[in-house]
């Protein structure tokens, strides 16, 4: 097992390689591919996160903005008024790091303001490059996600001769901007994007190489939960959901895997306890 920590806003998690630290995937939208909007409310979004960081999520990931393939943009203002009041009354209520899941510099800083922790951009900084500023003024983590483009079009992007090694690369480039821009080598998180600009096959063969994505300069997030992929591989549409994440979540954490953002909560942090029990020995 590997030692890793990733430094944020109030301080470092540590973490070691078999043991990932949990991330809640808590939507603000109306129209999530996940939840269709079922925690939109303000007070039934707050509890959910609340609950999740009792269950053991170390970080709780807010998100404002669906970023599903072919999702419409949400204005700033759209965006900060879904955000601001989950976000202010969740503050006062966990000590679970908050991640803030978008590509607007103005929302980041907006966030940060009322006590963000960490900034989970999709674009790794390339949709709005003073996010990066923001990040670095404001002391906060931040999470260099790999897509072919936004929401709308990333789909259409999804072409590659080597979808690894091109997005290994693009990892690479987001970190060196990253650190370009004066933030902390150890506060970037690096994430290979499931499902963003990527077909079945892409994702596969990503999933596949997650022991070399692992292998990486900075630690590794992995979001799979509920994507398509696992549908498709499982024969299944949304029962037995749950399932098919916790087996992705175990081949991950395996694979060397720093965190897991994910709906199921309690499903992974069961998981993660299990492991550190039952993984054979070498002899």
């Amino acid at each position: 097992m590997q030692p890793w920590r990733w430094r944020h806003r109030r301080g470092t998690l540590h973490g070691i390689t078999g043991r990932p630290a949990i991330m809640a995937v808590i939507n603000l939208t109306p129209d999530s591919f996940s939840d269709g909007g079922r925690f939109d409310s303000i007070d039934a979004a707050v509890a959910q996160a609340a609950e999740a960081a009792a269950l053991g999520a170390e970080i709780i990931d807010l998100g404002a903005e669906s970023t599903r393939p072919g999702a419409p943009a949400v204005s700033e203002a759209e965006e900060l008024e879904r955000l601001l009041p989950v976000l202010r009354q969740l503050r006062g209520r966990t000590r679970a790091l908050i991640s803030i899941d978008t590509t607007k510099a103005a929302v980041a800083e907006a966030a940060a303001a009322e006590g963000a922790d960490i900034i989970n951009d999709i674009s790794g900084g390339l949709f709005e490059p003073r996010i990066l500023a923001v990040v670095r003024d404001m002391g906060l983590g931040f999470v260099a996600m790999h897509t072919t483009g936004r929401p709308a079009e990333m789909q259409q992007r999804a072409q590659y001769e080597s979808v690894t090694r091109e997005v290994a690369q693009a990892l690479r480039d987001r970190l060196q901007d990253a650190l370009e821009a004066d933030i902390a080598g150890d506060a970037v998180m690096l994430d290979p994007g499931f499902g963003f600009g990527k077909l079945l096959h892409h994702n596969l063969e990503l999933f596949s190489a997650l022991p070399e994505l692992c292998r990486l300069p900075r630690p590794l997030l992995v979001g799979v939960s509920r994507k398509s992929m696992l549908r498709a591989v499982a024969g299944i549409e949304r029962e037995g959901l749950e399932h098919a994440t916790t087996s992705a979540h175990v081949l991950a954490t395996m694979a060397g895997a720093a965190v897991l953002r994910t709906h199921h909560v309690g499903a992974a942090v069961a998981m993660r306890r299990a492991l550190l029990h039952l993984q054979p020995q070498a002899e």
